[in-house]
């Protein structure tokens, strides 16, 4: 299987996570505007940032210093690339947080998008069609 770069991505191995989710990721990393561009991500646009999300968790290198790589910091790497064509390191290498009465449920994405209920992913549905499945 290959990502939307060409690179060879183990079919045994997946990484999936709701728009939503991913927009956390990037708000927390420091990347604001590309966090709003998450919540609008197509179905295909999701699957290939779930893609290149297996990618650099296997092959982004610990960093030398600071905090070690998070789940959400490598999903975010995923969705720079995507976005922007080209790969780079988040904003912030730690993670940026909210008050306790602002945490996150799932409101403040929703918010985004002018209340509208945020769309599911087939995925997110239970239904994998097209996807190697082993």
């Amino acid at each position: 299987m290959k990502d939307c770069f060409g690179r060879e991505i183990p079919s045994n191995f997946r990484i999936e996570f709701r728009r939503d989710v991913l927009a956390e990721c990037l708000w927390q990393y420091g990347e604001d505007e590309l966090a709003e561009a998450a919540l609008r991500l197509s179905d295909d646009g999701l699957h290939q940032v779930h893609r290149l999300a297996v990618w650099h968790h296997i092959n982004d290198p610990e960093p030398a210093e600071g905090p070690k790589l998070t789940n959400a910091r490598v999903n975010a790497r995923a969705a720079i690339e995507y976005f922007e064509g080209t790969s780079r390191d988040t904003k912030r290498r730690r993670r940026r947080t909210r008050p306790i009465e602002q945490s996150y449920d799932g409101a403040y994405h929703a918010s985004l998008l002018a209340g509208e209920p945020l769309p599911s992913t087939p995925a997110e549905e239970g239904h994998f069609e097209g996807w190697d499945r082993h």
